[in-house]
C-alpha cells in the first residue's frame, strides 16, 4: 500500500485550530482524502477536550480508600453478628413453642384456677390463694424453670 502525505495537511490542520478558511483551502480539503482526514481527525479530538464533556469528577483517592475501609469494616461486623443474630432468632422461636406446649399441656389446671378466680375474685381473695397454691405445689419446677427461660431468652432476644 502507497502511502501519500500532502503538503498542505499542516496548513489545514492550523486552517482548523484557528477557524480561518480561505476558498482555495476548503476546495483542496475537499478533494484531497488526507487532508480532510487530518481535518475531522482534529476536529473529533478537539470536541473531546471541550469541557462540556459530561464526565462525573471523582473523588480523591484517600476518599475512596478510607470509604472502602468503612464498607470492608461494616461487612466484617455483619458476617460476625449473622450467626448470633440467627442463634437469637431460633433461641426466640424455641422459647415461645416451649411456652405454648407449657400452656396447652396445662389448660386444664389453668383454665380452673382462672375459673375460681374470676368467679370470686371481688367476694373472697380465698381462690387466688389456692389457685396460686395449686400451681405452686404441682408444677412449681416446671413453671420455674419455663418462667425463667422465657425471660432469659426474651432478654438476649431483645
Amino acid at each position: 500500500m502507497k502511502q501519500f502525505n500532502c503538503d498542505r495537511e499542516p496548513i489545514a490542520i492550523e486552517a482548523a485550530r484557528s477557524g480561518t478558511w480561505d476558498e482555495g483551502l476548503r476546495g483542496h480539503v475537499s478533494n484531497c482524502r488526507n487532508c480532510a482526514d487530518a481535518v475531522a481527525a482534529y476536529s473529533f479530538l478537539r470536541q473531546l477536550e471541550l469541557p462540556d464533556c459530561r464526565c462525573p469528577e471523582l473523588p480523591a483517592a484517600g476518599q475512596m480508600w478510607w470509604k472502602m475501609q468503612v464498607r470492608a469494616r461494616r461487612e466484617a461486623i455483619e458476617r460476625a453478628a449473622r450467626p448470633i443474630s440467627l442463634l437469637q432468632t431460633t433461641m426466640l422461636v424455641l422459647a415461645a413453642i416451649s411456652f405454648a406446649g407449657v400452656c396447652l399441656w396445662q389448660r386444664g389446671s389453668f383454665g380452673k384456677g382462672l375459673d375460681s378466680l374470676v368467679a370470686g375474685w371481688h367476694l373472697n381473695p380465698a381462690p387466688l390463694q389456692e389457685f396460686v397454691m395449686n400451681v405452686w405445689s404441682s408444677w412449681s419446677y416446671f413453671l420455674i424453670a419455663g418462667a425463667g427461660a422465657v425471660a432469659i431468652l426474651v432478654t438476649l432476644a431483645v
